[in-house]
């Protein structure tokens, strides 16, 4: 809850709850491919918001490149985007195909 309200959202523990229901719950989902592109669209704005808020992907991609240099302490302060930044990715990738051949959504569609 304290992370959250650092990044600035209002009615922190009820956006931390979000969070960690999309994670767990919506993992879950996903993975016996039940409700699997609602599971992942929760779960992919989860990813967009540690990625892009917390460990400020675009900040650091442009300070890689040189254009705004920013300080090692800073950088540390930041973390690691690159875990959150590859799981928005395969959320967004199962957004767009689905849970799949073998997934429960195929089966109760049937």
């Amino acid at each position: 809850v304290e992370g959250v309200a650092a990044l600035g959202f209002p009615y922190p523990t009820v956006f931390a709850w979000a969070a960690a229901l999309a994670e767990l719950l919506g993992g879950v989902l996903i993975a016996v491919g039940l409700l699997a592109r609602a599971a992942s669209a929760f779960a992919a704005f989860t990813m967009f918001v540690a990625a892009f808020f917390r460990h400020k992907l675009l900040q650091q991609t442009i300070a890689f490149f040189g254009i705004s240099p920013v300080s090692a302490e800073v950088l540390e302060e930041w973390g690691n985007p690159e875990r959150a930044a590859v799981y928005l990715l395969i959320f967004l990738a199962l957004l767009l195909m689905g849970g799949g051949k073998y997934s429960l959504d195929r089966l109760v569609r049937k």
